[in-house]
């Protein structure tokens, strides 16, 4: 119960720089919104409230619960919330769940910006990773390539969200390769791409891409 408390409070930490940086516009009135949620989720995880051996997992759960009852109209909130835990899942290789809300995040945020926002090419840049790492490599594929072609849209051709983009599409290719028959030739030129960008803008220095 200890470990599953201090998850979660790394979680409530992520998802407080999260919904800060995107709610900017609006953030005192949301800020107070999320800092009760918070505030009262870690309480709900005390030990005496759901059972001295729970697991990281039933605190994740708990606070999934409470993001759909509590926030339900509110999408602006909820969306960075159901993308947080969505990564928490992920990170503990519980993929399933981790999808399920990803894609209710992602639907969240299509609702609130339209279908090639910098929010959408994120949580798809997170669907590639998660849907990648279960295997699911078509749906990770797709994810990858729409998360690159909005963030080429929006950035232009040269920047390091571009880079990322391109590298964690060389990445799925590569590791496709095991089970397909394609060459190299596309990753290779995804990750020349790549590192041209990082070297331009200074994201990276020659060692770092060497």
């Amino acid at each position: 119960a200890g470990f599953a408390v201090m998850l979660l409070v790394t979680v409530v930490y992520a998802v407080t720089m999260t919904v800060q940086y995107q709610l900017r516009a609006q953030a005192e009135s949301r800020a107070v919104a999320i800092s009760d949620f918070l505030r009262d989720t870690l309480a709900t995880a005390n030990p005496n409230q759901i059972g001295p051996d729970a697991k990281v997992v039933d605190v994740l759960n708990v606070m999934a619960e409470r993001v759909r009852s509590e926030f339900e109209d509110q999408p602006e909130i909820r969306a960075p919330l159901e993308q947080t835990i969505g990564r928490t899942f992920k990170g503990l290789g519980l993929y399933e769940p981790g999808e399920h809300h990803l894609r209710e995040a992602l639907r969240l945020f299509r609702e609130l910006a339209g279908d090639r926002s910098t929010d959408v090419a994120s949580i798809l840049d997170d669907l590639c990773q998660l849907l990648g790492a279960a295997g699911k490599y078509d749906g990770a594929e797709t994810s990858c390539r729409e998360s690159l072609d909005i963030r080429r849209n929006i950035f232009g051709a040269s920047h390091p969200e571009v880079a990322g983009s391109l590298l964690a599409l060389t990445e799925l290719l590569v590791r496709m390769r095991q089970f397909t028959d394609r060459d190299l030739s596309e990753p290779t030129q995804l990750a020349q791409e790549a590192v041209a960008i990082l070297r331009r803008t200074g994201a990276a220095t020659p060692s770092d891409t060497a």
